[in-house]
C-alpha cells in the first residue's frame, strides 16, 4: 500500500511540474490540470488508506501530519484553480500554498514511512 501511495504522489508532483512549467510559460492545459487534480484526489487516497491501515504503536511517527499537508496542497489547489479569475493575487497565493503543502505533505509522507 505504501509503495502505491509513493508512487501516486511522484506522478503527482511530475504532473505538477509538468503544469506549472506551461503555465510559466504562458500555456494553459486544462486537461494537465484535470489529470494533476485526479491524480492527487487518487494518491490522498492511498496515502489515507496506507497510514489508516499501518497505524504504528504507541510512541510511532503521527501519520496525521502527510494527511493534513496533503489536504490542504488538494483544497488550496482546487480553490487556486476555481478564484483565478476572480481575484489573481489571491489565487496566485493559494497556487504558492498548495505548492509548499504538497511538496511538505510528499516529505512528511516519505519520513514518515521511514519510520515505519
Amino acid at each position: 500500500m505504501t509503495s502505491a501511495a509513493t508512487a501516486a504522489l511522484v506522478a503527482t508532483l511530475a504532473l505538477g511540474v509538468l503544469v506549472g512549467v506551461a503555465w510559466l510559460q504562458g500555456l494553459r492545459r486544462p486537461l494537465w490540470v484535470k489529470a494533476h487534480l485526479y491524480v492527487a484526489l487518487a494518491a490522498g487516497a492511498l496515502v489515507l488508506a496506507a497510514i489508516v491501515l499501518r497505524v504504528p504503536g504507541p510512541g510511532g511517527p503521527p501519520g496525521f501530519v502527510p494527511v493534513l499537508l496533503l489536504g490542504l496542497a488538494i483544497a488550496a489547489g482546487y480553490f487556486a484553480y476555481r478564484t483565478r479569475g476572480l481575484r489573481k493575487a489571491g489565487a496566485e497565493r493559494l497556487l504558492a500554498l498548495h505548492i509548499v503543502a504538497g511538496i511538505a505533505g510528499f516529505f512528511a509522507f516519505l519520513s514518515w514511512m521511514a519510520r515505519l
